[in-house]
């Protein structure tokens, strides 16, 4: 993540056109869905290859596939985060504070890496029950 989002942040001139940048890196991230360009595909299937590569390293224990997914929920958390970091803030009434960019994406890389280095699935765990959410 770092080295993506601190990408994004140094492009632009001033505060206001990195925010809209990030909108549109998100946009980009979020809805070009089965209409990706193929070039951008191929790069995206490459990052993803290397990326799963890595942590099959590092997580020896978890499935590839599962590994697929959970980098899959990871990108669409930066995803989210690039586009609606202003409707969390509009949400929350302002509750979210307006942390600095390293503040956001060590949020971020805490709350994906405890996503990553869970334990097996849901399905495995429960015999292909549904888990229960008591709220």
């Amino acid at each position: 993540m770092r080295p993506f989002l601190t990408r994004v942040q140094k492009n632009g001139e001033g505060q206001d056109s990195g925010k809209k940048f990030c909108k549109f890196i998100g946009r980009c991230m979020s809805e070009r869905g089965g209409r990706m360009p193929a070039a951008a595909l191929k790069a995206s299937q490459k990052v993803v290859k290397r990326i799963t590569a890595m942590l099959t390293d590092a997580l020896p224990d978890t499935e590839s596939e599962v590994l697929i997914w959970r980098v899959h929920f990871c990108f669409g958390v930066m995803a989210h985060t690039l586009m609606n970091e202003d409707v969390l803030m509009m949400i929350s009434k302002g509750a979210c504070g307006e942390p600095e960019f390293e503040v956001t994406l060590q949020r971020m890389i805490d709350y994906c890496k405890g996503g990553l280095s869970s334990g097996s699935s849901a399905i495995a765990q429960n015999s292909g029950r549904q888990s229960e959410f008591f709220f």
